[in-house]
């Protein structure tokens, strides 16, 4: 090896220290600022609400006259019209990468 070899792997060695020692000064700075805000954050009360139900919906989920309408809509009416819109413009489609009926036509 020549002397410039060895050099550039000593080199690239102090670089990597320096990157381990600029992350390790980072996150000390970044404990710093967190111990300045007093070692912990107030909770806003409506935020941690929020989260609670968000996370228990199951639980306060109730099917009554007010609900059932809604679900029939969103489950059923809703998925059916777009499905059907799809399937007539798939079958009004002249291309027969689309339209199967199309290419069994051409194909006879």
């Amino acid at each position: 090896r020549t002397r410039a070899h060895t050099h550039t792997g000593q080199q690239s060695m102090i670089v990597g220290a320096g990157r381990v020692a600029a992350s390790r000064t980072r996150a000390g700075v970044l404990l710093a600022r967190r111990r300045m805000a007093g070692g912990s954050l107030e909770k806003n009360y409506y935020v941690e609400e929020w989260n609670s139900k968000r996370e228990t919906t199951e639980k306060h989920f109730e099917v009554d006259e007010k609900t059932v309408p809604w679900l029939l809509l969103t489950v059923c009416l809703i998925p059916f019209g777009i499905h059907s819109l799809i399937k007539t413009e798939f079958d009004k489609s002249t291309h027969t990468c689309i339209n199967d009926k199309i290419r069994a036509k051409g194909s006879l």
